[in-house]
């Protein structure tokens, strides 16, 4: 139990790590001539490596002994995500519906998205199946481009169920070295780590998510067995500011480096940090409701600022505001969609199973 509360670091750096996502994602939309922060899409890494801590921690000893099945463990994570996956995909829908009306009545063309209806509604079936390559536009899911990493996730957490039982110590070593070392020619070659959102980077996707999600499975193991119990435990906000500050590190020629090095030495640092030190109790509502609302922020984000046209409308200095209110929108309308749609869905439908309980992963 003790070790479990260590957990609510992790939860509120999580919370962080998606407004941080929310912020890079409507900065553009508000008029800033480049992404703030600079580095957003890191935070999809340490997501992935957060991941494979805390499905090991709640699932890996039920699935070596065969307590729970891998079809159930399947149901059970579909479950957690599926609702949101849905709700971002028909808002984005929505959005897009908007757009290719707009385009055909005026006679325009979007250079950068196949707005016509038949690409919408393929779309749209695709989105809702969870499979990538909407002929919309470039991106693996166009009507909710951040749920890309949703299916990679999904992907990687079937592939650790039905591996489990042969992963002993030295083959996750193996599989950890296979895929970091892989990752790391690819975005290297790529020039960019920040891969696997586009069609055309489907397979270094792969790479990207296994190198991450398993590290995090290995710092589990690590901390089950108590290696970890001697390093120092860093307040919540110190780990905060780091974690932030590796975002926000203006790109520069070459930076795939600076990237790397966040995924596999300072993103291992913090959540070794996070495990090891536990929250004043004075902080604990807050830092829960922000580890609560992670996904569902990451999930709806996209196409609720999509939809936030307005936005275009600040200038100057405004735009910080205009920055800051499509942030509060965004939490204060996921926060409302998770108590009246998501939580009451997965409860009834985890009545189907025989265990309900499925961690909170972005």
């Amino acid at each position: 139990m003790a070790k479990t509360r260590h957990f609510i670091v992790l939860d509120g750096l999580r919370g962080v790590a998606a407004l941080a996502v929310v912020a890079f994602h409507a900065s553009l939309m508000v008029g800033f001539q480049q992404n703030l922060p600079y580095h957003g899409t890191l935070a999809v890494d340490f997501f992935f490596m957060l991941s494979g801590l805390v499905v090991a921690n709640a699932y890996e000893e039920r699935l070596r002994t065969h307590r729970i099945q891998f079809l159930e463990f399947v149901k059970i994570r579909l479950i957690r995500l599926y609702p949101m996956i849905a709700l971002g995909t028909l808002l984005g829908a929505l959005s897009m519906l908007g757009h290719v009306h707009h385009l055909r009545a005026t006679g325009g063309l979007d250079p950068h998205t196949n707005a016509t209806y038949p690409a919408l509604v393929i779309s749209l079936v695709l989105g809702l199946l969870i499979l990538p390559f909407g002929p919309l536009g470039p991106t693996l899911m166009p009507l909710d481009t951040p749920l890309w990493s949703i299916f990679y996730e999904l992907f990687i957490n079937f592939v650790y169920a039905g591996i489990v039982r042969f992963l002993t110590r030295s083959v996750l070593g193996i599989v950890v070295i296979f895929s970091s070392i892989t990752f790391i020619a690819v975005a290297i070659y790529a020039g960019d780590a920040g891969i696997g959102i586009m069609d055309s980077e489907f397979f270094m996707g792969f790479a990207r998510v296994s190198a991450s999600f398993f590290i995090g499975v290995t710092l589990h193991r690590l901390y089950r067995r108590g290696a970890l119990d001697g390093m120092p435990g860093v307040p919540f906000f110190a780990l905060t500011i780091v974690l932030l500050a590796s975002f926000f590190v203006p790109k520069y020629h070459g930076d795939v480096i600076f990237c790397l090095a966040c995924i596999f030495l300072l993103y291992p640092l913090i959540i070794i940090g996070g495990l090891s030190d536990t929250v004043a109790d004075r902080w604990r509502p807050a830092i829960s409701m922000s580890g609560r609302l992670s996904y569902p922020v990451y999930a709806l984000h996209k196409p609720i600022i999509d939809h936030l046209t307005f936005l275009h409308r600040f200038h100057g200095v405004a735009r910080i505001g205009a920055l800051a209110g499509s942030v509060a929108i965004v939490v204060i309308i996921s926060y409302a969609a998770t108590l009246a749609y998501d939580e009451p869905v997965r409860r009834r439908l985890g009545t189907r199973i025989r265990r309900t309980a499925a961690p909170i992963i972005s």
